[in-house]
């Protein structure tokens, strides 16, 4: 249950960050083709400045015009023109409007009429198309462009964009939830266990917030940079940094595997010997067969600080808690049995250690001179 707690947390958060800020593939853009005023502002001195509005058009929208007709188009048109004119577009149009210098044009998915039409001939090697929209005199235009998430970013509608970002506060809050209600570890009286505070809940906010930080950058850099964001993209080379920063994310992980199996360590002391509780299930061992108990400094792993010194080439400010782990000494519980096993139980947040001494003691199990003061100690 520790796993699947630790895994519904995690998965929650990398959907929620993903649903956060990776965008959709791809936007259309609508916005009213005003010829007549962008071929007064053109410069005296070029040719087609002094051609007639009609052949300026033609010259234009030469092989990039699209007949279109119908009441969406003619809906979408007006919305356009008064969006062109600094009019209000009414509360339909208004969730299509553009921010910044794009507020006078409207967005669309290629799938929306009534744009899915002329979408479908549109793509990042031909960008953009003029539509013409017969009954008017003279005949009324639309330019229509296509819009990658790097163009549309910080113009198009949030909603439109990213229309998956409203369930993401959802997605987190459910794991959220379904981390504090799955059942936790029943504990006996007088178990001794590592506390929940600070052997599980804390290293999972730990966890949590590392497995963040390297998950998401590759759903933020990639679609900002490259017209066809695809994270795991070989010919463009952005699978190798959606791996790297993955890769790096697993450090959090391996902070959630530690939580889940101090989350669920108990040492239950029965009338015989003691039974171990761990993730992958339970162990026995007699107090016949426990020669002596001993507290004995324990060092940091090696693989997690030089995994630590690795991190730390990547990004520098992991060279900080890198150093203050490598100079780190904390205590254990070291049990030697006669078969020359030896038991090692981490003292740091151990809950109840005093009533284990006491039964290893009453047991006729020799303590070293450390533990004897806390064996002493009143329940």
């Amino acid at each position: 249950m520790e796993i699947v707690r630790r895994v519904v947390l995690v998965v929650g958060l990398m959907g929620a960050v993903w649903c956060a800020v990776w965008p959709r593939a791809a936007l259309i853009r609508v916005s009213a083709a005003d010829f007549a005023g962008r071929q007064k502002r053109r410069p005296k001195f070029f040719d087609d400045a002094r051609l007639p509005l009609g052949e300026y058009i033609a010259r234009q929208t030469e092989d990039r015009l699209v007949q279109v007709d119908g009441p969406a188009w003619e809906a979408a048109l007006g919305a356009a023109n008064a969006a062109h004119a600094g009019e209000l577009v009414g509360a339909a149009w208004g969730p299509r409007l553009g921010t910044d210098y794009a507020r006078r044009s409207l967005y669309f998915r290629p799938d929306e009429a009534p744009v899915s039409s002329v979408a479908a001939g549109l793509s990042n090697a031909r960008p953009f198309t003029y539509v013409a929209l017969p009954g008017g005199a003279p005949t009324r235009y639309l330019s229509v462009n296509w819009h990658s998430p790097r163009e549309a970013s910080g113009h198009a509608p949030t909603s439109l964009l990213y229309p998956r970002r409203r369930l993401a506060l959802w997605v987190a809050l459910a794991a959220l939830a379904l981390y504090i209600v799955l059942p936790w570890p029943r504990v006996p009286p007088g178990t001794v266990r590592y506390s929940r505070v600070r052997g599980g809940v804390l290293p999972d906010v730990v966890g949590l917030m590392l497995t963040g930080v390297f998950f998401a950058p590759p759903l933020l850099i990639i679609p900002s940079v490259t017209s066809s964001p695809r994270l795991l993209d070989v010919e463009g080379g952005w699978i190798v940094l959606t791996l790297l920063f993955w890769l790096l994310a697993g450090f959090g992980l391996a902070i959630h595997a530690m939580a889940a199996w101090y989350t669920r360590y108990q040492i239950r002391v029965l009338a015989d010997g003691l039974e171990r509780v761990t993730l992958w299930g339970r162990d026995r061992v007699a107090f016949a067969d426990i020669e002596s108990v001993a507290a004995a400094p324990t060092e940091p792993p090696r693989w997690l600080v030089r995994a630590g010194f690795v991190m730390s080439l990547v990004n520098w400010r992991a060279l900080g808690p890198t150093l203050l782990v490598a100079s780190r000494s904390d205590s254990h519980l070291e049990l030697r049995c006669r078969d020359g096993r030896r038991l090692r139980v981490g003292l740091t947040a151990l809950l109840g250690v005093d009533g284990l001494l006491r039964a290893l003691r009453d047991a006729g199990i020799a303590l070293g001179p450390k533990l004897e003061p806390l064996a002493r100690q009143p329940s």
